[in-house]
C-alpha cells in the first residue's frame, strides 16, 4: 500500500456486508499511508455487478453516501467486470485523481505569515522603536 499512488475500491452491489468491509479497507489505507480522516488520497469507488439488477442490494445514493462519509467524497462508478460497463472509464478516472494528488503536493505551500509576539499600539515606526529598545 505505501508504493500505491491511488485506490480503486470495489464493493459487490449484491452483497451488503462487502462494503461494510470497505470500512477497515480504507481505514487501513489511512493508517498506513499515515493519512488523517480529513485528508483525501486518490480513490474510485466502484460497486460492481450492476448488471444484476434482481440480486441488488445497495444503492448507488449508499455507495455516494459511503464515499463522503469515508473516502473524502471520491468518484464513484457502478461497474460490471460482465459486460466492462465503467470498468475503463473508472480506471481513466482513477488516473486524474492520481494526477490531481500529484498537482497538489507539488504545489508551494503558502507561508502563513508569523505573528509577532511583540505588540504595539503604536505605528509600524513607533513599533520598531519600541522593539529595538526592548531588544536593548
Amino acid at each position: 500500500m505505501m508504493g500505491c499512488y491511488g485506490f480503486l475500491i470495489v464493493c459487490d452491489l449484491t452483497d451488503p456486508a462487502s462494503m461494510d468491509n470497505l470500512i477497515e479497507f480504507v481505514e487501513l489505507i489511512r493508517r498506513v499511508r499515515n493519512i488523517d480522516d480529513e485528508t483525501p488520497f486518490p480513490a474510485v469507488l466502484c460497486g460492481n455487478k450492476v448488471d444484476l439488477t434482481t440480486k441488488r442490494k445497495i444503492s448507488l445514493d449508499e455507495l455516494r453516501n459511503f464515499s463522503k462519509k469515508y473516502i473524502n467524497g471520491c468518484p464513484v462508478f457502478e461497474t460490471s467486470a460482465t459486460s466492462s460497463l465503467n470498468v475503463k472509464d473508472s480506471f481513466i478516472q482513477l488516473v486524474r485523481e492520481c494526477l490531481k494528488q500529484r498537482e497538489r503536493a507539488a504545489k508551494p505551500k503558502e507561508k502563513k505569515p508569523r505573528k509577532s509576539s511583540f505588540l504595539s499600539s503604536s505605528g509600524s515606526a513607533e513599533a520598531k522603536s519600541d522593539l529595538d529598545a526592548f531588544v536593548g
